[in-house]
């Protein structure tokens, strides 16, 4: 069997790692800090869930938010009513569901990685991880 190493334990890479898993590859996530929290993440559009309805469809905290106002300065403000919400997670919350899903598919986070002979482990770049690559 052969061993993918997905670098980066954010959203894109626990969602990699859990397709890579499910489709029959050892997986292994490296990343620094898996599930942290950071206030640009967490937030998805229609076009993410409806592709992908887990994302909406699961007992995680989020928010479901409908409306919007808009407004800049001597032009006033306006409000929209959303067709689609746009869905609102804390970022740690997002990272967690995701990574668990990667988990239950079989993908393994890094701490697994540390049983590699040294050979075997891949070289990261420049990083604060606390692995002797």
């Amino acid at each position: 069997m052969k061993t993918v190493a997905v670098l980066g334990g954010g959203p894109a890479g626990a969602f990699a790692a859990e397709r890579l898993a499910q489709a029959g590859l050892k997986t292994i996530v490296f990343d620094e800090k898996l599930a942290w929290e950071k206030p640009c993440g967490g937030g998805l559009t229609y076009k993410a869930y409806h592709e992908y309805p887990f994302l909406i469809e699961n007992d995680t905290p989020k928010r479901l938010v409908r409306e919007s106002w808009l407004a800049a300065p001597n032009a006033g403000e306006v409000s929209m009513t959303l067709t689609h919400p746009l869905v609102i997670y804390s970022r740690m919350d997002l990272n967690n569901m995701l990574l668990k899903r990667a988990e239950l598919s079989g993908a393994n986070d890094r701490e697994d990685a540390s049983t590699w002979p040294r050979t075997a482990r891949p070289r990261l770049a420049a990083t604060d991880a606390k692995w002797d690559c």
